[in-house]
């Protein structure tokens, strides 16, 4: 039997988070966060805490289609993926974190249309657990029959961010660094450079990147730049990105550099990360060019010599 797997992961808003789903089986699906002693309004569950520590909240689960319909509520850890989406380990997976620590008060649960239900659950921090930010996710899975070989496991879940105190520290690790130049067809056009490296967080910290590149010809000339800012990697993941820097001219030999500032979630910045490459380009279409033009020069000068002298004037 092959099992589906839908995530709908409600998205860190300022409003108060409701993660939502149609089905075309008549299942519409509402949760949030409940409110209550931890705050109201959240938009996903946030916690700065001690090791040790044991937090009590709920999560809300509401049936708002015309069926009925059987949730399975389960917590898994979270990761970044190569793409840099924050996504949840199934339920294949070994919880380490937020996963292993948080007790569910209702597993299993049934809704009427238009009930909604909200399911107590406790997350136990261990003593001695190292400080840093740990993410996972609460997730309501509803399982549904797709055909013989086929079942559907959709999942509404929520954010959990659990900021344990201690010593803290912002570092990331770029690796792998790859850059290829693509000259324009057109001679008289700059074309781009393709960049590629992965990048690891190696902090204890929910952490961005600012993210600049430089390409630049001999000495420096032609420089262009590029660039963006990298989305939040969760400590111990590492992604995979991909930079197109362009009006590149290729000039033989083009410089690529790469500067990093790592920041986490709070501000804090880590020292930046430089990390360079050189490439050989050859400018073919502009080679080209300067062959048509010395080939168009030779043939004109070797039909001007076969020209026969012109004949003398009479009188």
């Amino acid at each position: 039997m092959l099992a589906v797997v839908l995530t709908l992961l409600a998205q860190a808003v300022a409003a108060p988070a409701l993660a939502t789903a149609d089905d075309p089986g008549g299942l519409v699906v509402a949760v949030r966060t409940a409110d209550n002693d931890q705050g109201a309004g959240r938009p996903n569950y946030a916690y700065s805490v001690e090791a040790g520590a044991e937090i009590e909240d709920a999560f809300v689960i509401e049936n708002r289609g015309d069926v009925a319909a059987s949730f399975t509520v389960t917590v898994a850890d979270g990761y970044t993926s190569a793409e840099g989406r924050l996504e949840l380990h199934t339920a294949d997976a070994t919880p380490e974190s937020i996963g292993a620590w948080t007790d569910v008060g209702e597993s299993e649960l049934d809704l009427m249309p238009g009930e909604s239900r909200a399911v107590p659950f406790t997350i136990t921090v261990p003593e001695g657990v190292a400080a840093g930010d740990y993410t996972g996710g609460i997730l309501a899975v509803h399982r549904s029959e797709g055909g013989a070989t086929v079942d559907v496991d959709r999942r509404f879940g929520l954010r959990i961010h659990l900021r344990v105190a201690g010593e803290q520290h912002v570092e990331m690790e770029l690796s792998d660094l790859e850059v290829s130049v693509r000259p324009s067809w057109n001679p008289f056009a700059p074309g781009r450079a393709e960049v590629a490296y992965r990048l690891l967080n190696e902090g204890t910290l929910r952490t961005v990147a600012h993210e600049r590149l430089t390409a630049s010809g001999p000495g420096g000339v032609a420089a262009s730049t590029g660039g963006d800012l990298v989305e939040e990697v969760l400590p111990g993941s590492q992604i995979e990105r991909q930079v197109e820097v362009p009006g590149v001219w290729p000039l033989l030999r083009t410089s690529v550099e790469v500067q990093l500032v790592p920041e986490a979630i709070d501000g804090h910045l880590a020292e930046p990360i430089h990390r360079s490459v050189t490439v050989w380009v050859i400018p073919w279409s502009l080679l080209a060019v300067l062959l048509a033009l010395a080939g168009a020069g030779v043939l004109g000068t070797r039909l001007s010599r076969r020209r026969p002298p012109a004949a003398p004037e009479t009188d």
